[in-house]
């Protein structure tokens, strides 16, 4: 057994996969607790006043595409406020994106897909409008 074990590791490709069964689903439930708890944090910091902060924590979820829409709704509205229109269309697109993915898995997520879309074709006109 250890001689099959030295011979499995000592190829890279096995390594590798070993890599993605055992590790990667072990990075990514600690990713999506992480998500949850920047979601959770950027909440608090904007109750708190502390915008830039909570842009910050929503930002990393957008990009590592977070499948909930708390940080998706959350910059949208703070773009909204603050002007930034092109930031808000580029975090509708984002939502798009990764609501297009999983609404096909669950059904519940398509009404928010189109409040998205419909989202962005209003910002987009309004841009536009300018």
């Amino acid at each position: 057994m250890i001689t099959f074990l030295k011979r499995l590791l000592s190829s890279p490709k096995q390594v590798e996969k070993i890599k993605e069964v055992v590790v990667e689903p072990a990075r990514t439930r600690d990713s999506e607790k992480m998500k949850v708890e920047r979601n959770l944090k950027g909440s608090e910091y904007e109750k708190e006043g502390k915008i830039e902060l909570a842009i910050e924590l929503y930002e990393k979820n957008v990009e590592k595409g977070f499948d909930g829409s708390h940080p998706y709704d959350s910059l949208c509205d703070i773009y909204r406020k603050q002007k930034r229109i092109n930031d808000e269309i580029r975090v509708l697109r984002k939502a798009i994106k990764v609501f297009e993915k999983i609404s096909d898995l669950r059904s519940d997520k398509r009404p928010k897909l189109e409040r998205y879309k419909e989202r962005l074709k209003k910002v987009i006109e309004l841009r536009d409008k300018r």
